[in-house]
């Protein structure tokens, strides 16, 4: 129950044609600010609430940034209120001041706060580099996991 789609969102798909983008905003109820979604094109289906986006995909929410190729965002049927969850494919990298993460596809599951990355994930810190098969990252309370031929690069300072 995080989020409510903004009135308009639905209704029509906001288009730029200077720009060549469409751009979707979720307002949230929580303190991290609205869910934003831009690509190139995008289609909704309104019997299944699902929204699929298309080309440079950029999906921003507070300080995290999402970019891919492809998103399909899923909202909650049949009132299109909340978002349920958001599959990105194609060259993933997910962006927050504390790092990076990289994969071939994954999915945000919104109402959970959690982030899952799957296929060649790499985890970049200033402090350290991680990589494996999945990594779960949950936003809210900043625990993280990584499976599936884990790796781990650390720097480790002298003091």
């Amino acid at each position: 129950m995080y989020f409510r789609a903004a009135f308009a969102a639905f209704l029509f798909l906001i288009s730029y044609p200077a720009m060549a983008q469409v751009e979707l905003v979720f307002d949230p109820t929580n303190r991290s600010g609205p869910i934003v979604v831009k690509a190139m094109q995008a289609s909704f289906e309104r019997d299944t609430g699902i929204t699929r986006f298309q080309g440079n995909v950029v999906v921003t929410q507070g300080g995290m940034k999402l970019t891919c190729d492809d998103a399909v965002v899923k909202t909650a049927f049949p009132e299109f209120s909340e978002i349920e969850s958001i599959a990105v494919e194609g060259n993933v990298v997910m962006q927050n001041n504390r790092g990076s993460a990289s994969a071939a596809y994954g999915t945000f599951f919104v109402q959970q706060g959690e982030l899952r990355l799957r296929h060649n994930v790499l985890i970049r810190t200033d402090t350290y580099t991680l990589g494996g098969e999945e990594y779960v990252y949950n936003l809210d309370t900043g625990v993280s996991s990584i499976s599936g031929n884990a790796a781990a690069d650390l720097k480790i300072s002298e003091q």
